[in-house]
């Protein structure tokens, strides 16, 4: 009977077994499952965050974060699409203003300047490549970010956002004309002092932007060093060993306005005579170039010089053009550059060029 009775009991425990392992393998197999579909799901959710980021598409996503007031987010997409972009720049400009913006949603108002900054100073650099709506969004929202600036009494900081303001707006002088009428004068005062209404329309402090580049170099000078130095623009340059020009500069946008208006360049040299300044025009239309140059400079208290270039800049081309037989329709002055003597100084700092009403 015991031999017997063990019998069912042992069947028993072995089915027990089956069961239990059966069991244990099924919630192994549910549990991998899962793992499995989170990890697709992350991947997937992954990949349509890397997506956002696309040249292509960012700008769409990124507004879509602004206008939920998600200011993080649109940082997050504008520096994702600096990263995804790396072989093409086309899309900096509009990645410098978005961001900006979601800087200033932040809080974060060094930042938002820097980038303001940097959008203005692309849209000089690659003007064609910065479209009409995005310098006119530009011009807006730097000109809120100014207001901002003069209503906390950071005046520095507003003059930095109204030029760049001035910039997007695609016509600077127009600009500071309507600025100057919409100012009270306290706020002018907390501005501009005593001196004129001014604004900078060519800044060189940014590594991205400052390089002073040739433009002519027939004297046989080596460039030794170009970059950043001392907030401004700067080449060391070698003794020249030939006669001929040489000059070094960036591009600039400003349009040839009606309105009259002053240029200041502010620079200073070591080694010689200050170089003289060379101012270059392109009119679009007739596909045509001019030049002119300027040597009357003054030292400031702080040891750096200014070239006050005060001249009717509209009269001048339009003469100019008509003599030679071309219209001056979308003139702008496109460069500024030093131009250097055999013996001018070799050391060069370029720091900015001011737009300056009468």
């Amino acid at each position: 009977m015991s031999e017997s009775a063990s019998a069912p009991d042992t069947r028993a425990a072995e089915s027990d077994e089956v069961y239990f392992s059966w069991t244990n393998q099924a919630i192994l197999i549910a549990a991998l499952t899962v793992v499995s579909l989170l990890a697709i799901f992350g991947i997937r959710l992954l990949a349509l965050r890397v997506t956002q980021y696309e040249v292509s598409v960012f700008e769409t996503y990124a507004r879509q974060a602004l206008a939920s007031k998600d200011f993080g987010r649109v940082v997050e997409i504008c520096n994702g699409a600096m990263r995804a972009g790396v072989n093409r720049s086309d899309h900096h400009g509009l990645v410098y203003l978005l961001r900006a913006q979601g800087f200033a949603g932040e809080g974060d108002i060094t930042k938002a300047l820097d980038d303001y900054d940097s959008a203005a100073l692309f849209s000089q650099e690659s003007h064609y490549f910065m479209p009409e709506p995005a310098r006119q969004e530009l011009m807006a929202a730097a000109t809120a970010a100014a207001e901002q600036r003069l209503k906390e009494g950071d005046a520095p900081g507003a003059l930095r956002a109204f030029s760049d303001a001035a910039i997007g707006s695609g016509n600077p002088v127009d600009y500071l004309y309507t600025l100057k009428q919409h100012l009270s004068d306290e706020e002018q005062q907390s501005l501009w002092g005593e001196d004129k209404p001014w604004l900078v329309v060519r800044r060189f402090d940014n590594p991205a932007f400052g390089t002073l580049e040739p433009v002519v170099e027939e004297q046989g000078r080596s460039l030794l060093r170009s970059g950043v130095d001392q907030g401004s623009g700067f080449l060391e340059l070698s003794p020249s060993s030939a006669k001929g020009r040489s000059a070094y500069g960036d591009k600039l946008y400003l349009p040839v306005s009606e309105q009259p208006f002053s240029l200041r360049v502010v620079a200073k040299g070591e080694g010689g005579p200050m170089p003289q300044v060379l101012l270059g025009y392109w009119f679009e239309a007739a596909r045509e170039s001019a030049h002119t140059f300027d040597d009357t400079w003054t030292t400031g208290d702080d040891g750096w010089q200014a070239c006050l270039i005060s001249r009717d800049f509209y009269r001048e081309r339009l003469q100019h053009a008509t003599k030679n037989g071309y219209s001056m329709n979308d003139g702008v002055i496109s460069l500024v550059a030093l131009e250097l003597a055999p013996d001018s100084a070799n050391k060069l700092w370029l720091d900015r060029v001011e737009l300056v009403l009468p």
